[in-house]
């Protein structure tokens, strides 16, 4: 309890406010844990100047008189029967006729007396008291601080603090107009650094994901082994060993590029999905995230930022390597890189679909349900499960939607779109346009990214609130 009321506290420091208000900063703790947390108050004020105004009830004596000043209220209705130095109060209680007993704690004793309806009820006296002796000179005081400004306006007072500044410092002092004490840049920059140092602290977590896309990659190539050099076959003849695909061949055969798109498939329904394991550690991020930002520490921004992009860097690392390892062993050819842009964007929409379905489920497992109509939708509207041709015609424009769909074509595209064979065999079967543009499917996938990107950061700063 101790340890996490100081983290409390040291968040609330950190924003490097001017005044801080502790509602019962040490209840629950133990009186040994109390002292400590009190301590560490202290020593925000000394080192940084900072106001601190608590709420405690019956303190012990070693941390009554850790306070520098001390206003007590009693109640029904609430009034203030002391308001003076902490050290000051003993004799103060003395005065009016009520010294503190040798043996009792000081904080016990003045409470007792001005609790009202206790068996030493003395709220009128200390109330009276307050008004007489105490009040007046408060007064005399604020007059006098009021005086000291010679009745300048906000407007000069706040002009002169910003002198004093520049001349004291050399600059004005840093205004962000924003809930926040620091501009957005700073506050990206500390989330950014803590995701990074705490996934470079996961070495097992990391060892994990990329040794998992290294053995099913291996699994895939070993499927589709040196699939490219393999000779097409035609229907109903045997299969000529002699062939290669620099050979005409007719549009009646069975070509491989169905086993190519195959392929293709299934490498990118692995890259794709390997976005949902993100889930369940973006639900657990995000609980920690709610409470932070809940006491205006950063932006929400700056956790989306944070995660996505390192989040981002992590998978696609692993599925170049998946990639590399799978078109290798098909014999593949992917000199230009075009391949590896396509399935890149693809993973990015779908990525952020499951990011956004982390942030609006309540609970890991709601996400994952919420997930699976995405997945087969996107797996339907391939072009590859069911065929273009076989698909009514009101319903193909769901395919060009696809992230999915748009990845194989251009895969394919870049793969056979100077065969005219090849490219007349997949525009009968399945029904692969070869010329389908590149900046259209691109558009698509980005327009995926940035439409639940938004709905992310809608559902993270007004969704799943934590109650405290």
């Amino acid at each position: 309890g101790g340890q996490r009321r100081r983290v409390s506290l040291a968040r609330g420091a950190a924003t490097l406010r001017k005044i801080m208000f502790c509602d019962e900063p040490t209840s629950g703790l133990s009186a040994t844990d109390a002292e400590l947390v009190v301590h560490a108050l202290k020593n925000l004020c000394k080192n940084y100047g900072t106001t601190i105004i608590v709420v405690i009830h019956q303190p012990r004596v070693e941390v009554a008189n850790l306070f520098d000043t001390l206003v007590m209220l009693t109640a029904n209705p609430g009034r203030i029967v002391y308001s003076g130095p902490m050290a000051g109060a003993a004799s103060y209680w003395a005065s009016l006729g009520h010294p503190v007993p040798p043996s009792a704690n000081p904080t016990d004793h003045f409470l007792d007396l001005i609790t009202p309806g206790a068996p030493n009820d003395a709220v009128s006296l200390f109330v009276s008291a307050y008004k007489e002796k105490q009040l007046p000179a408060i007064r005399l005081v604020v007059a006098a601080e009021v005086a000291r400004t010679d009745g300048l306006s906000p407007l000069r007072i706040i002009e002169t603090e910003r002198d004093s500044r520049i001349a004291k410092f050399g600059k004005p002092p840093n205004y962000y107009p924003s809930l926040y004490s620091v501009s957005f840049a700073t506050q990206l920059r500390v989330v950014f650094s803590r995701k990074l140092l705490l996934t470079r602290r996961d070495i097992m977590g990391l060892a994990i994901a990329v040794g998992q896309k290294v053995v099913v990659g291996v699994v895939v190539g070993l499927l589709f082994f040196d699939l490219w050099n393999q000779a097409p076959v035609q229907v109903g003849t045997a299969p000529n060993a002699n062939a290669t695909r620099g050979q005409s061949q007719s549009p009646a055969s069975a070509p491989s590029e169905v086993n190519v798109v195959s392929l293709l498939f299934v490498a990118l329904l692995t890259v794709c999905l390997s976005g949902i394991v993100l889930i369940a550690p973006q639900v657990a991020e995000r609980t920690v995230m709610k409470i932070e930002t809940s006491e205006r520490l950063y932006h929400e921004m700056a956790h989306i930022i944070s995660v996505f992009v390192i989040d981002t860097i992590i998978g696609q690392i692993g599925n170049a390597i998946f990639l590399l390892i799978v078109f290798g062993m098909a014999s593949v050819p992917y000199g230009s890189g075009l391949l590896f842009f396509y399935f890149f964007m693809a993973s990015l929409a779908c990525q952020s679909v499951f990011s956004a379905l982390a942030a609006v489920a309540k609970d890991s497992q709601i996400a994952f349900t919420m997930a699976i109509p995405f997945v087969l939708l996107f797996m339907m509207f391939s072009g590859s499960l069911v065929p273009k041709n076989a698909m009514p015609d009101w319903l193909q424009w769901a395919l060009y939607a696809s992230p999915f769909f748009w990845a194989l074509e251009n895969s394919l595209s870049e793969l056979f779109g100077g065969d005219p064979q090849s490219s007349a065999a997949l525009a009968a079967n399945p029904g692969y346009d070869l010329q389908f543009d590149v900046s259209i499917g691109t558009g698509i996938c980005l327009a995926y990214f940035f439409v639940f990107a938004i709905l992310q950061a809608f559902a993270l700063r007004f969704l799943n609130h934590i109650e405290h």
